[in-house]
């Protein structure tokens, strides 16, 4: 069951990423005013760049 879960959540993710970039590409947004790229630090005590879309 875990193993659908995950690949469930991976397509959702991926289709999710798919349609952003068409927002951007066909001019709908503007990633510079909708885009905004974090530092995060992970519990392994890494840095990650994680982007946030508002």
């Amino acid at each position: 069951m875990d193993k659908l879960n995950m690949q469930t959540t991976n397509i959702v993710d991926e289709n999710i990423k798919h349609i952003g970039e068409h927002i951007f590409e066909e001019g709908v947004l503007e990633r510079e005013l909708v885009v905004r790229k974090f530092r995060t630090t992970a519990a392994d005590g890494k840095l990650y760049l994680t982007t946030f879309y508002r």
